[in-house]
């Protein structure tokens, strides 16, 4: 077997290259995770402001309150309805479609791919 060796600029690539992408990774979860934080604080303290990395006063007041809430509840299970109904009718009509445009005889294939094609690259 031959065993592959990376240069010495190939090593500095991918150090280069896995710094790039962990910063990047950092300023795009650090917003999720820091409203995550805020969510198990306490909502005066959150106020205040200076957390960054753990909730100074920790509570779950918050998911309570969103949790046993009836109006939240009915919007979570509409969000949720529609998400799921919107993907099998999505998933269905798209595998029709693809099923349909399969055949090469079709009539008119070439402009019924063309409408279906301009909407999603001019989305």
């Amino acid at each position: 077997m031959m065993v592959y060796r990376s240069s010495t600029g190939e090593k500095i690539f991918k150090v280069i290259n896995t710094v790039i992408l962990l910063s990047l990774g950092v300023v795009t979860l650090y917003p999720l995770y820091y409203m995550f934080i805020l969510s198990l604080n306490e909502g005066m303290d959150s106020m205040k402001g200076g957390i960054w990395l753990f909730p100074r006063a920790f509570t779950l007041f918050n998911y309570q309150f969103v949790l046993n809430n009836p109006l939240m509840k009915n919007a979570y299970l509409v969000t949720i309805g529609r998400t799921v109904i919107g993907t099998i009718l999505s998933i269905l009509v798209t595998a029709s479609v693809a099923y349909g445009l399969s055949f090469r005889s079709l009539p008119y294939k070439k402009f019924i791919m063309t409408i279906i094609i301009i909407p999603m690259v001019f989305n």
